[in-house]
């Protein structure tokens, strides 16, 4: 599970492309597509490197003109979904 004291990074199995500023990512394993919006693409080029999540959510905040509550809640979120699609591994 993801929380603020997790350090997470891409997954070495994922293959992404750029299109036009949004990432379009491909698992390899399940053949699954998909595709990422300008905020997921950011966050996706974030965790190239492992990054604490609490790290990650401060570098949000001072890129984007959003409440920390807020971006806290999307950013656990998202990576939660991250996880469960095996794009994302978590320590």
């Amino acid at each position: 599970m993801v929380g603020y004291n997790t350090k997470v990074c891409q997954s070495k199995q994922i293959d992404t492309t750029d299109l036009n500023g949004d990432k379009v990512m491909m698992n390899l394993d399940k053949g699954k597509y998909f595709a990422l919006n300008s905020v997921g693409s950011r966050i996706w080029e974030i965790i190239e490197q492992e990054i604490y999540v609490k790290d990650l959510i401060k570098i949000l905040l001072q890129e984007y003109n959003i409440d920390k509550k807020t971006c806290e809640s999307n950013v656990l979120n998202y990576l939660g979904v991250l996880e469960n699609e095996e794009l994302i591994t978590i320590k």
